[in-house]
């Protein structure tokens, strides 16, 4: 979601957060929901004429971004849950299959789940084929057997609209 302005990893807080600011693309909007205020006051002299940033722009930048990309702003409050709706869920493997005379059902797997806590510190946690959602493993019955290897990652926007998008491999 850009929202780490991390795109220019090697670069200081200052220039990555001019990148961040310029770019073209869209970035990650802030909830319709009462937040406090973040907005960057205009700063007419970005660079000076040595071609330095301004010192004014170097103190925004650092207030609002440390050395590691990092925002380092307060994301408890309910309006920044769409943070903590986001899963990733990895299936490094998953298969099933019936096998021997009686036809017996063997399920393997190996899976984790990747969520977001209170101040959008990332954490993996292993897990079974229970919980994991059918668009990224289409069926858990035995009957025909299937093997997936799949990334999934899902959300629910600050509209409380669902999304989810996975990759096979």
């Amino acid at each position: 979601m850009r929202a780490a302005m991390d795109t220019f990893p090697g670069e200081a807080p200052g220039e990555r957060l001019y990148h961040f600011a310029f770019a073209d693309e869209p970035h990650q909007s802030l909830p319709r929901q009462s937040v406090p205020d973040y907005t960057i006051p205009v700063v007419l002299n970005w660079r000076g004429e040595s071609g330095e940033y301004s010192q004014t722009f170097r103190q925004l930048a650092q207030s609002i971004s440390t050395e590691n990309g990092t925002a380092d702003i307060d994301i408890s409050d309910p309006a920044f849950d769409f943070v903590r709706s986001i899963k990733v869920w990895n299936v490094m493997h998953y298969s099933h299959y019936g096998r021997g005379r009686d036809d017996e059902c063997i399920e393997q797997s190996n899976i984790t789940v990747g969520t977001y806590g209170v101040q959008g510190d990332f954490y993996w946690t292993s897990t079974g084929p229970g919980p994991v959602p059918s668009w990224v493993i289409p069926s858990k019955s035995c009957h025909p057997g299937i093997t997936v290897r799949a990334v999934g990652v899902e959300w629910t926007d600050n509209e409380g609209n669902h999304g989810y998008e996975v990759v096979n491999y």
